[in-house]
């Protein structure tokens, strides 16, 4: 497994859907309207974009270290699994910075599976490993294969 995608486009659509599942998350979590809709927690408004960010990232990490020969549900759990992940972990860490409680990161980690946005986040980055996998634009012509 090849951390560098061998096909410029791999990297590019990689790069891309990443992007669009940021955009996605922001935009969701502004229409909910609040923190509390989202996380379910006593947060502060930098945290939940923190999140968005590692989940992202979460996302784009895995998605890049698969190769390209994976096969379809690896490729769509395994950055799915990534982008949640990361979005818990930057969540209890952040959260639990500095409290004196060791205990209030992973209490906070364990309150967002009562919460809807460690769900949205699952949902909307397996969507962009679907879409990931489908490869390039759906003009590509029938000889050249997808990067997912």
């Amino acid at each position: 497994m090849s951390s560098v995608p061998s096909d410029p486009r791999r990297l590019r659509v990689a790069l891309v859907t990443a992007g669009g599942l940021l955009v996605v998350l922001i935009g969701t979590a502004v229409l909910t309207g609040s923190l509390t809709s989202f996380l379910e927690a006593d947060v502060s408004g930098w945290l939940l974009g923190a999140m968005i960010v590692g989940a992202s990232a979460g996302y784009l990490a895995v998605l890049l270290t698969l190769g390209e020969a994976s096969a379809i549900l690896t490729s769509i759990v395994l950055p799915t699994l990534g982008a949640v992940a990361a979005f818990l972990v930057v969540g209890g860490v952040l959260f639990g910075l500095g409290s004196g409680d060791p205990l209030r990161g992973p209490t906070f980690v364990l309150m967002q599976f009562s919460a809807p946005g460690v769900y949205v986040v699952a949902v909307l980055s397996a969507l962009a490993a679907v879409v990931f996998r489908m490869g390039t634009p759906p003009h590509r012509d029938a000889g050249s294969r997808s990067v997912g």
